[in-house]
């Protein structure tokens, strides 16, 4: 990953960290295609089995990271399995 899209995924994570980890939730980068653009996330802690994960996704997650980080086109939640 190129050093100013991780930095730039650095900062934004550390935005968003801070409102998962008031709910004893947060967030991992698990890959990041950078010729599609493509960034899988797993969620940790009550961010797995939250009823509002969704919600936190779409308009947390996304919302920041795609205003943060142009390089990222798309974010799927991968799962442990």
């Amino acid at each position: 990953m190129k050093p100013e899209v991780k930095h730039k995924l650095e900062e934004a994570l550390i935005t968003i960290r801070n409102y998962l980890r008031r709910d004893n939730g947060d967030l991992e980068i698990v890959e990041f295609d950078e010729e599609k653009g493509l960034l899988k996330i797993r969620l940790l802690g009550n961010c797995k089995v939250c009823n509002m994960n969704d919600f936190t996704f779409q308009f947390g997650i996304q919302k920041t990271l795609f205003a943060k980080v142009p390089e990222v086109k798309e974010i799927i939640i991968v799962d442990d399995k």
